[in-house]
């Protein structure tokens, strides 16, 4: 594949400028422009091939609207988004590669399978408590993890996601912890991940923005990127 001409929405926030130092090391991409403001958003994607999109939840819906009408590829890691924004986000995959993703890490995703393997698994005789852990400044709780996590679980046992306990801290300058704990009588299992670095989710969002960059106009999550790239 050709160099990618690479947009950065947010570019001014913590993930933004992970993503723009990681890139500029990466020989994949070229750098095609950042926007912090709607107002610079239509420019940004006319010039770029892909949008990584870490900003902020509001902008969401212009960024699906901009990406529906110029058929670029965009991937969103914001977090928070509300019913009408992923309508937007799965409306814009008639005519854009679109991939919505509240952790691009890696581990995350295989954390994510092996949860809904034991949730199918070992059944309701074992309680699901989950458990994330995020700096102080993060504003979402539970976080967008933690709810992709239950929705698997629950997804698995055929249950509603409001049954799952799930618990929040917001703490210090935490890059990210979560556990998922399956609880029975005479035993007990804990997943846990952890962050040491952020750079993780960076370097995630430029893979899996990669691969995206190559696919058809759909509605993608982590698990299409994960499954493809096992193959």
């Amino acid at each position: 594949m050709p160099e990618i001409k690479l947009g950065i929405a947010g570019a001014a926030g913590r993930m933004g400028r992970a993503i723009h130092d990681e890139a500029a090391a990466d020989g994949r991409f070229k750098l095609a422009g950042t926007s912090d403001r709607d107002g610079e958003a239509a420019g940004l994607f006319a010039a770029a091939d892909l949008v990584l999109d870490f900003s902020v939840a509001g902008a969401a819906m212009t960024h699906a609207g901009l990406a529906g009408k110029t058929g670029k590829a965009l991937l969103v890691g914001t977090t928070g988004l509300d019913e009408e924004a992923m309508a937007a986000l799965r409306a814009a995959g008639a005519t854009a590669p679109v991939l919505v993703a509240p952790n691009t890490s890696l581990g995350i995703g295989l954390m994510a399978s092996f949860a809904g393997a034991a949730a199918a698994r070992l059944g309701a005789d074992f309680r699901v408590e989950i458990e994330d852990i995020h700096h102080a400044g993060k504003k979402d709780a539970p976080s967008g993890t933690a709810l992709m996590l239950g929705r698997v679980i629950s997804e698995a046992r055929g249950m509603s996601l409001d049954d799952l306990a799930i618990t929040s801290e917001r703490v210090g300058d935490a890059a990210g912890k979560h556990r998922v704990s399956f609880i029975g009588a005479l035993e007990r299992i804990d997943l846990i991940h952890e962050v040491t670095d952020r750079l993780v989710f960076a370097r995630g969002a430029l893979d899996a923005g990669h691969w995206l960059a190559g696919q058809p106009p759909g509605f993608y999550a982590m698990s299409d990127f994960l499954g493809a790239t096992k193959k």
